[in-house]
């Protein structure tokens, strides 16, 4: 079966008309056309951003998989349209492992060399504010009323 993994990762960017940018060029990665990818992804308006979101449980996400490199060009394209036209984005990406301590979570968001980039900031804050790590006990344990409890012990020792 192979070690599993539950996925999400997020895309934020200041608007539709951005995000749609992204997702046009994103959709002609080689690794995105050859996994047939786009349909992975579910996008839309969320708060004051659009968001592209991908999420999976229980899959094999080793960096030298295709699809995951495909996943993963969002990220990078994100940034690289930051860089190059300076669209402001933010992304997160949490993965969390079999293992009680298989974590990773990455983010990163536009910024402007040292600049306040606020936009960025607020997209970075939408996605922190929607996607986190919650650890907490499920208790199934039902115990048995006292009473029946000390019935049933009584009842096998007069037997």
């Amino acid at each position: 079966m192979g070690y599993r993994s539950d996925v999400v990762i997020a895309v934020a960017m200041g608007s539709k008309e951005d995000m749609d940018e992204l997702v046009s060029v994103y959709a002609l990665n080689i690794f995105v056309q050859k996994e047939n990818l786009m349909s992975s992804w579910e996008i839309g308006e969320y708060e004051d951003a659009w968001v592209a979101m991908y999420t999976a449980e229980e899959v094999k996400w080793y960096d030298s998989y295709d699809d995951v490199k495909g996943f993963e060009a969002l990220t990078k394209l994100a940034e690289t349209f930051w860089e190059e036209r300076n669209m402001p984005y933010a992304y997160r990406f949490i993965r969390i492992g079999e293992e009680d301590n298989d974590i990773q979570i990455s983010c990163n968001e536009s910024d402007c060399g040292g600049q306040d980039d606020v936009q960025g900031s607020r997209l970075a804050d939408t996605l922190a504010d929607a996607l986190y790590i919650s650890r907490h006990i499920n208790n199934e344990i039902e115990f048995a009323n006292d009473n029946n409890l000390r019935n049933s012990v009584n009842n096998e020792r007069t037997d």
